[in-house]
């Protein structure tokens, strides 16, 4: 913030506010209600473990190579959508096929993360909920992105590849045009 125009009465720096996560302190231990982050393992041989050397910024998402186990890093709530609060989520990831196009994978805003958060055989994200998602399902090779409110859901496929042995760089972008309506922009 800055604190001279705030003093000067520019009132737009108190409209800002964010982090920055490269990993680089995270613990699993430090992960859970009181910490930033929290972790979700379902079903035999998933995990979430923070990458030993704590050089890279990484998190290790393991799903044991198991068809439809599951495994999520997910934070507190740091925002919502409102008017007057744009977003923007940024996020770095690789991950490789134990299959030609098995696996789930989702990166973004939901209101609630739980057991099938992104559903089983290839279904994609929940019929119910509130956020907005880049992700690809079981069965497919692509990213599709999705906007939900409620029930209401809009669902467009990409042309980008999503997986392979390069890391990507996602972002979604909110920006509030009214109290009821939002222009959300997904990069890939």
């Amino acid at each position: 913030m800055d604190l001279i125009n705030l003093l000067a009465g520019d009132k737009s720096a108190l409209l800002t506010s964010g982090f920055v996560d490269d990993f680089d302190y995270l613990s699993l231990a430090e992960t859970g209600s009181a910490g930033r982050w929290n972790t979700l393992d379902a079903d035999s041989g998933a995990s979430v473990a923070h990458d030993a050397d704590g050089l890279d910024g990484r998190v290790l998402l393991t799903t044991g190579a198991t068809d439809n186990n599951e495994a999520y890093l997910y934070s507190n709530e740091v925002g919502q959508f409102l008017n007057g609060k744009p977003m923007l989520m940024v996020v770095r990831l690789q991950y490789a096929e134990a299959a030609t196009d098995d696996a789930n994978v989702i990166f973004g805003l939901v209101e609630t993360v739980g057991t099938n958060t992104l559903q089983d055989d290839g279904d994609g994200p929940p019929a119910d909920y509130d956020g907005a998602v880049l992700f690809k399902a079981d069965g497919d090779t692509r990213w599709s992105f999705e906007t939900s409110q409620g029930t209401s859901q809009t669902t467009t496929e990409t042309n980008k590849t999503a997986g392979g042995t390069s890391f990507q760089t996602l972002a979604i972008q909110v920006d509030p045009i009214s109290a009821s309506e939002m222009l959300v922009t997904p990069w890939i």
